[in-house]
């Protein structure tokens, strides 16, 4: 694992639904949800493995809010 993966994978998991207090509540939650998207999208498939149950989680976060 290189420097750059190990940096979006912290990325990843500090990007949790406790973020979401952070930023002002699920109201606030595009941008969380747009980086996510693009960490999603990215070649490395041990970031996205770590990005998508994070994904999932802020957007049941936002929708039960």
């Amino acid at each position: 694992m290189d420097d750059e993966e190990e940096v979006l994978l912290s990325l990843a998991e500090v990007l949790g639904p406790q973020f979401l207090d952070y930023i002002g509540g699920p109201a606030h939650s595009l941008s969380i949800i747009r980086i996510l998207e693009r960490l999603c999208q990215l070649d490395e498939s041990t970031v996205r493995d770590k990005v998508r149950p994070v994904f999932h989680v802020n957007a049941v976060s936002i929708i039960g809010n």
